[in-house]
């Protein structure tokens, strides 16, 4: 029978707002790791939410995290993601200030740890031109721990056909354990992108925690405790004032991020009465059914224009870089500034 030998978590994407939330799923975690009698955990990358500073808020956060796992008498091993770093070809991070930290063992570069008799990779993130070359010359381990995308990778339903690592680079690993992109989904049976430690955003599901490593290098994710966000899909055409009115009694003050999606008629959907949500803690997003005629043959096709929030909206710019080949760090930098200041 196969024995626990370590916790892997990831993304935990800490920021203004979501300390308390993201602490929760720790102390969650945590119970979980006393009980089970595991006293190492991974962080698969991406702490940390902003790529450009940290506020004072979510600093104090993640000192709190420290001290909650080193009072639980486990070691926490941790590389930075993508998000943790503000030059993506750079071996320095955010988190390099916490290497001298009680129990904490800071990776900034390749390195290979040995836990429960099992030789494990931790590999940070890096752009892929420093990367790839760090994957080639690496001797094969039991498992490979890292935080990027490669061939088959999934992200906003859309499948990666980018990224120049695919499975054979990565052969030489018994198992691969990804974090970077949030969903869990398989790309082969030895390849794994394990889910975030808690939902960021709407368009996330919400199969969320950690995942518990084995001795048989096998996975066992357990499902996280945390504030969820819901989306509740209202047809303006056949639902009423109301109906309304009942709903959001029903939503109001969630422990969950409720949204509620409108979708019908564009008249009355530019009608609703918005102020009806002011302190429902219900946010609320219009989708606009948009008809496009085409002069040839007369077909009117339906598409939907959607209002996205500023995470969406970052979502979307890196996928359109990764399908166009735009540099995304540069373009990034811009998009935090106009967001900012919008």
């Amino acid at each position: 029978m196969s024995k626990p030998i370590a916790i892997i978590f990831n993304d935990a994407h800490l920021k203004t707002g979501n300390e308390q939330d993201v602490i929760h799923s720790v102390k969650h975690m945590l119970t979980y790791a006393k009980t089970e009698g595991i006293s190492d955990l991974i962080f698969a990358g991406d702490l940390f939410d902003s790529r450009s500073f940290q506020r004072q808020s979510v600093l104090q956060a993640f000192d709190e995290m420290l001290e909650l796992i080193n009072k639980a008498g486990c070691t926490l091993y941790i590389f930075p993601g993508n998000h943790d770093k503000t030059v993506y070809a750079s071996y320095d991070s955010f988190l390099d200030v916490y290497r001298h930290y009680p129990g904490v063992v800071f990776n900034r570069e390749l390195s290979v740890i040995e836990l429960g008799g099992k030789s494990i990779t931790l590999l940070p993130f890096f752009s892929d031109d420093m990367l790839i070359p760090m994957l080639e010359e690496a001797e094969g381990t039991d498992v490979l721990i890292s935080h990027f995308e490669m061939a088959g990778s999934t992200h906003l339903g859309k499948t990666s056909e980018k990224s120049t690592i695919n499975k054979e680079l990565l052969s030489k690993w018994k198992k691969t354990y990804l974090g970077h992109y949030h969903n869990h989904h398989e790309i082969t049976e030895n390849i794994v992108h394990l889910p975030s430690l808690r939902q960021t955003n709407f368009g996330e599901d919400d199969y969320k925690g950690f995942s518990v490593l084995h001795d048989d290098l096998s996975y066992k994710i357990i499902e996280g405790n945390f504030k969820r966000f819901k989306k509740v899909t209202i047809n303006i055409n056949v639902t009423s004032a109301a109906d309304i009115s009942q709903l959001i009694r029903t939503h109001e003050n969630s422990s969950d991020t409720i949204r509620f999606e409108f979708v019908g008629d564009e008249s009355k959907l530019k009608a609703l009465d918005k102020s009806q949500f002011n302190n429902s803690g219900i946010d609320v997003k219009i989708k606009y059914d948009v008809k496009y005629d085409y002069a040839d043959d007369q077909l009117t096709l339906p598409t939907v224009v959607e209002h996205y929030g500023e995470d969406q909206v970052r979502d979307a710019f890196k996928v359109f870089c990764d399908d166009k080949g735009y540099e995304y760090k540069d373009g990034i930098v811009l998009l935090n500034e106009f967001l900012t200041n919008k």
